[in-house]
């Protein structure tokens, strides 16, 4: 893989050379693994930064509503949950768990375009194995590998 350019890995991992199709039957299987496991990272990251969300949340809920109980405060449930929402580390948390979901996303359609190819060679490879099951040369070779020619 060029580590310096993901992006033309995945066009070199989606486009499908012509001129050596074997070459391209025998990558596809491993391309489909490699962002299969990108995308478990991403997945991975996603709930990761979406948990952290949930804890920071908790955490900073728990804190207002004791300084709340502290000061002798009379509070709602809407003020205490308004009061965690605009905190500085509430919306960090939920600002990595955003890009973390993107990434994902994006993830998803590098292992979408991926699998594309692999049903595209799969396809070409079956329509290649009819033409030439069809080609009247190919069967005379068929047949007297047999033994029946």
């Amino acid at each position: 893989m060029d580590s310096r350019d993901p992006e033309k890995y995945l066009r070199d991992c989606t486009t499908i050379a012509p001129e050596v199709l074997e070459e391209e039957f025998v990558r596809t299987p491993a391309d489909v693994a490699y962002w299969n496991a990108q995308y478990a990272d991403a997945l991975e990251a996603h709930l990761r930064a979406k948990a952290h969300v949930d804890a920071e949340w908790a955490r900073l809920y728990l804190l207002e509503k004791a300084r709340a109980a502290a000061g002798g405060e009379k509070t709602t449930e809407a003020l205490l949950k308004a009061s965690v929402e605009v905190t500085a580390e509430y919306r960090e948390a939920l600002e990595k768990a955003i890009i973390a979901e993107a990434e994902k996303a994006r993830a998803a359609g590098r292992v979408d375009a991926v699998r594309t190819k692999k049903d595209m060679l799969q396809s070409l490879g079956a329509k290649l194995r009819a033409e030439m099951e069809s080609d009247p040369m190919v069967r005379r070779e068929q047949v007297q590998l047999s033994g029946r020619g």
